[in-house]
């Protein structure tokens, strides 16, 4: 398992992250691919036995083409996104999901990336708490910030993994926690968003991540348990 782990994350670093996407032929860099080859570097620096010089270097070229990709917000924000233009959206229109997994991937390696990467993760997180006013909707008592600036959408997912990057102690965490875990349909799990029939198994995964902290730990194997039971198929799982 250890030789395989390492062979792909050798794999994307030897091709400096680029590739085709499922949207998008074009052979480029991904930064919410970015975003998890820097949590599996830091969840392979923390299970020990692999060379931490090569995860530093690997880490720091990440880093790299993160920086290279940003879409700035103002001076002291920025985002990423695709890249590439989807669904109406622009190719330079930062989305949050996408920002919630750099900014996730940027924290948990934050100990070997240095004040380059230190003042990238800064940045990403400070647009996640600070999202422009005329990017956010009404949630109950609370604004949140849509999808992206083109698309007004607030899917339950990404309004849970962005809760996760909010400070303890801000009312927007547990207001949208609560009106996230009260979408959730018993035994199914979360549609995509309010206006959405659509259930996944991918989405269902970054909701129940982004709110698992602050629930009671039987529940939340309860919710993944199920989750995993209703897209089973033989060996293995369908997405939806």
């Amino acid at each position: 398992l250890f030789r395989s782990l390492e062979g792909v994350v050798r794999r994307f670093a030897e091709a400096k992250g680029r590739g085709p996407d499922e949207y998008c032929d074009a052979d480029r860099i991904h930064p919410m691919a970015e975003g998890r080859f820097l949590s599996t570097l830091a969840t392979m620096r923390r299970i020990g036995g692999f060379d931490e010089a090569e995860l530093r270097v690997q880490a720091e070229a990440s880093v790299a083409r993160l920086d290279g990709s940003t879409i700035p917000v103002d001076s002291e924000r920025v985002g990423w996104g695709l890249g590439f233009e989807w669904k109406g959206t622009r190719a330079d229109e930062p989305f949050v999901i996408t920002t919630c997994i750099v900014v996730e991937g940027l924290e948990a390696i934050r100990p070997v990336i240095g004040e380059p990467g230190g003042g990238l993760l800064d940045r990403g997180r400070s647009w996640l708490r600070r999202p422009p006013r005329e990017w956010e909707v009404e949630l109950g008592p609370v604004r949140v910030p849509t999808f992206s600036p083109g698309m007004r959408r607030t899917p339950w997912n990404v309004l849970a993994a962005w809760t996760s990057h909010l400070e303890d102690g801000d009312p927007r965490r547990e207001a949208v926690r609560r009106a996230v875990a009260s979408a959730r349909v018993p035994g199914l799990g979360w549609c995509y968003d309010p206006d959405s029939a659509r259930l996944d198994l991918l989405h269902q995964g970054y909701t129940i991540a982004g709110i698992e902290d602050g629930h009671d730990e039987d529940l939340v194997a309860e919710w993944i348990l199920e989750a995993l039971a209703g897209f089973s198929a033989p060996g293995g799982w369908v997405d939806k």
